[in-house]
């Protein structure tokens, strides 16, 4: 019983990461809004990722609530992680809301990192990274549930054949 329980969760396991890895996909489609909300000022605090994030940056500017996340499949994010730095003047072009902002244009002590564009292409590309990893995983469970049908197949036939 414990090993049938442990097919399921396997299962149930890669078909949420195909659910999830589709959904960056189709996100990925949604243009770039028609209206930005821009704040100015001092970067205030920046913390960077650690590990497999370590090209990640979040900064927050003075004055506003929320911070602003950096992923590093933005294009510049190299050049991101040594201008972003506490002090340094940014100019940011967000949607979203004060507190959860999506970064789509920045500007850093007058050198301009990122555009509306270059955001849109990245997080496009980054999608196409879900679609690919979807089909992987959605080949693994199609295999795996194929896998199952046949075992159980045959444990019928042998279970048929007992005298």
């Amino acid at each position: 019983m414990r090993k049938n329980l442990a097919v399921w969760v396997y299962l149930a396991m890669v078909g949420g990461m195909v659910i999830f890895l589709m959904g960056t996909w189709v996100e990925s489609f949604a243009p770039p809004p028609d209206h930005f909300s821009t704040v100015s000022g001092w970067i205030s605090d920046v913390q960077r990722g650690y590990g497999k994030n370590a090209r990640e940056v979040e900064f927050f500017v003075s004055g506003t609530v929320g911070g602003f996340w950096y992923p590093s499949f933005f294009p510049n994010d190299r050049v991101a992680l040594h201008a972003l730095r506490r002090g340094a003047f940014v100019s940011v072009r967000y949607s979203g809301t004060a507190k959860r902002p999506q970064l789509w244009a920045l500007t850093v002590n007058g050198y301009q990192l990122l555009t509306v564009q270059g955001t849109y292409k990245a997080r496009r590309r980054n999608g196409d990274w879900g679609l690919a990893g979807a089909l992987v995983f959605g080949s693994l469970l199609a295999l795996f549930a194929w896998r199952i049908r046949v075992v159980s197949q045959r444990r019928k036939t042998a279970q048929d054949s007992l005298p």
